[in-house]
């Protein structure tokens, strides 16, 4: 790793360290100086997410290690405390309370936004500060100070989809293909935001229909949109899902940008979407493509534990850990280490820099990967453009004053 790196990553955990806050009132969660700092962790490690979850805690322990390595002994680590939350809300809530019952610090918890939403109350009534490591929906962080997320939320990755296809790509009309199944609240939420921010960009959404997972045939309802002669059509659906949709829209003639979210990622979309996907981007939270200095430091770790390479999942349980070690160190209370986290400033994340805001959220790039062919014919998933959040924002204000 650069010494470089490790000047900035060192002065930024020194930094949320050094606050010194005036005495007040530590609620009901604290610890005195000679306790250990607990961690509890809450994720699905059996059921239908069980192998995302695994990979989350494995980037989790994959940063516990870093610390331990290059902190050395002088520095008292946290001990990480898990629980299988079974990918079932309540579980994740149960699992919650009994860590705080236990006297742990703080809790990372919450893969998708549905456990993440379970835990809110948990958070607020205990006083215990939640660090969600991958859920995205913008509800997450939203009124309650003890609840944060090291992932971006809908509304960023929707403002960077529009910008992406609005500016990047010169579209003017988008079309937006919703899934209608009651749970498919990640997509209603995305492709409506999205669509919206598109139209504030300047651009026309142009027509918009539905479908469920369930179905088989996606032609009917592409049809008709594609009718509506779109620059680009929105898909936010899950990998498999869109992988056919894809296939479908390109089999009915359509050349234009097909566009989806986050929940793109995965090797079924590539499995589904034919040999001939087209023109295709979706937004990620992490790239394997940067090539910065925190990145390899962190791949070649990963590696070297689990002989593998890391995905988006592992990355974020390694950012989380990271900013959640930030934000404990040398805290004894809750309300110290709410603090800590709101003053977390350019940390050197494995994606770029990371700021968490005041409400909760993170502050950082969204990625557009989009398709290609490679060399051996097999397709294959590339960094195309990458959002940076001063884009966003900057872009924002100047929408309002046209």
């Amino acid at each position: 790793m650069s010494e470089q790196f490790w000047k900035r990553w060192r002065s930024a955990v020194m930094l949320s360290a050094a606050v010194v806050l005036l005495a007040g009132c530590a609620g009901p969660r604290s610890r005195s100086a000679d306790d250990p700092l607990q961690i509890g962790v809450v994720l699905p490690l059996s059921g239908n997410d069980a192998d995302a979850g695994k990979q989350v805690l494995a980037g989790i322990r994959c940063a516990h290690e870093m610390l331990r390595r290059d902190l050395g002994r002088d520095v008292q680590l946290p001990e990480l405390v898990v629980r299988d939350d079974r990918g079932q809300s309540a579980r994740a809530d149960a699992a919650v309370r009994e860590l705080a019952e236990q006297g742990v610090a703080a809790v990372l918890a919450g893969y998708r936004s549905s456990e993440a939403l379970a835990v809110k109350s948990a958070a607020a009534e205990l006083q215990l500060p939640i660090l969600t490591p991958t859920a995205t929906n913008d509800g997450v962080t939203e009124r309650n100070p003890y609840m944060f997320r090291a992932s971006f939320s809908d509304r960023q990755q929707a403002k960077a989809l529009a910008y992406y296809a609005r500016y990047r790509r010169r579209c003017g009309r988008m079309g937006v293909f919703l899934n209608l199944d009651e749970n498919a609240v990640y997509s209603r939420d995305l492709g409506r935001q999205t669509a919206q921010e598109f139209v504030n960009y300047g651009g026309r959404l142009a027509g918009s229909a539905g479908f469920r997972e369930s179905m088989t045939d996606f032609r009917p309802q592409l049809r008709e949109l594609l009718a509506a002669g779109l620059d680009v059509l929105f898909v936010p659906s899950y990998s498999a899902c869109a992988g056919r949709i894809v296939r479908q829209a390109r089999e009915l003639g359509y050349r234009g940008l097909i566009l989806g979210g986050d929940g793109w990622n995965g090797a079924e979309f590539l499995r589904e979407c034919g040999k001939n996907p087209g023109d295709v981007a979706f937004s990620a939270v992490y790239s394997p493509d940067l090539h910065i200095p925190a990145q390899e430091s962190f791949v070649r770790l990963f590696q070297e534990l689990n002989h593998r390479e890391p995905s988006v999942n592992e990355a974020l349980g390694f950012e989380a850990m990271m900013l959640m070690f930030m934000a404990t160190r040398e805290a004894y209370d809750s309300d110290q280490i709410r603090e800590r986290f709101a003053q977390i400033r350019s940390y050197p994340g494995v994606s770029g820099e990371v700021q968490m805001a005041a409400d909760g959220d993170s502050r950082r790039n969204v990625f557009i990967n989009v398709v290609r062919e490679a060399e051996d014919g097999k397709l294959v998933v590339r960094l195309g453009d990458t959002i940076a959040p001063d884009m966003l924002y900057r872009q924002e204000h100047m929408s309002h004053l046209r």
